[in-house]
């Protein structure tokens, strides 16, 4: 049985660049198909009737055409265009940071339900709430982590393999996760970690965005939450994520939670 030359999925797109004169490759997080880069045709015309449904971070029902190189877009609706996002810096520039994460966790054609599920829910968060951005963004990164495979170790020591009781311990993101003080003087990239902290990243794990949302965490454990896994996400990816930079601006510029540096 031949495959259909069309399918419909439903999609949340990532980014987009031109692609000759009038054209345009969006890459798109499909709910069934995982990211996949797409051609749009005359996307760059002023008259494109596309153009409004496959903005970046724009949730969208999509009709593509299997091409030999590229599969095509031949029909788009908009789902959800994330209004209050795109309107509001705080929350924009967290969307594009976690647009970003997920970009670089999905590798192409590998289908994710979870993945999407949980891009999807952080998005309808951000574009709901604008008083639990930073909660938002922890959350999200956990759970992003957790889906692709890269869940730090939070409960036991990652050089002894012992539980982690009360008291002050360290965190290695070479060594995956927290190191219990007896095994410290073996290791060289280590930051000191609060009880408190790992207590909230355990609860991200385990818990429903909605009930992570209703926690209160001070400005000092803030700061240690966000160089923590702003650590970890470094060394697991390899690589530092562009759009911090714009958040860590916005941050400042709004006078909200300023997210330092590590």
């Amino acid at each position: 049985m031949s495959t259909p030359r069309l399918y419909n999925t439903e999609g949340l797109v990532l980014r987009s660049y031109p692609l000759g004169e009038t054209d345009r490759i969006i890459t798109v997080f499909t709910k069934t198909a995982g990211k996949l880069r797409v051609a749009a045709r005359g996307l760059r015309k002023p008259n494109s009737k596309l153009a409004g449904h496959l903005e970046p971070l724009t949730c969208t029902n999509l009709t593509v055409s299997r091409g030999r190189t590229l599969d095509v877009v031949t029909g788009a609706e908009s789902r959800e265009s994330f209004y209050f996002i795109k309107t509001d810096l705080p929350r924009l520039s967290s969307a594009i940071y976690l647009t970003e994460l997920v970009d670089t966790i999905n590798p192409l054609e590998s289908p994710n339900p979870y993945g999407y599920s949980i891009y999807l829910k952080g998005l309808c968060a951000l574009e709901e709430e604008s008083s639990n951005v930073q909660l938002i963004l922890h959350y999200m990164e956990m759970h992003l982590l957790i889906q692709a495979g890269y869940s730090p170790e939070l409960h036991q020591c990652t050089e002894c393999q012992g539980k982690i009781v009360e008291g002050n311990h360290y965190f290695d993101p070479s060594h995956g996760g927290v190191i219990c003080k007896a095994c410290i003087n073996h290791q060289t990239n280590f930051r000191p970690v609060s009880i408190g902290a790992l207590k909230v990243l355990r609860f991200f794990a385990k818990s429903t965005l909605k009930d992570s949302l209703l926690l209160k965490i001070t400005q000092p454990l803030q700061f240690e939450l966000r160089s923590l896994m702003d650590a970890y996400i470094r060394y697991t990816l390899d690589r530092e994520m562009l759009s911090k930079a714009f958040v860590r601006s916005v941050s400042k510029l709004e006078g909200t939670v300023h997210v330092p540096t590590t």
